[in-house]
């Protein structure tokens, strides 16, 4: 079976409450909240794989990219971003 890899790009934003919200251009509706990046990531393949299974894909495995963060004075952990590599069946 031939496959090929879906990127998806997931941002991460600091709440005004000090908590971190997620949410990806790339999959529409993947939209997590969490304290810390931590506890944000384990569940995030997760629901990236329910969101492209939902679509009618079946996803092989799914590859992950540390979190990147511009950290500023102000914030924690500032604005963030990490990349999944999705390995998806090429369609015939």
């Amino acid at each position: 079976m031939k496959t090929k890899f879906k990127s998806v790009t997931v941002r991460l934003d600091e709440d005004e409450d000090g908590g971190l919200s997620t949410y990806s251009e790339d999959l529409p509706g993947l939209i997590m909240v969490g304290e810390r990046p931590e506890e944000i990531g384990p569940a995030m393949e997760m629901c990236i794989k329910a969101l492209i299974e939902y679509e009618g894909v079946s996803v092989i495995s799914i590859h992950r990219s540390e979190w990147r963060f511009a950290k500023t004075n102000e914030t924690m952990f500032g604005p963030g971003h990490v990349t999944y590599l999705v390995e998806v069946p090429e369609a015939a």
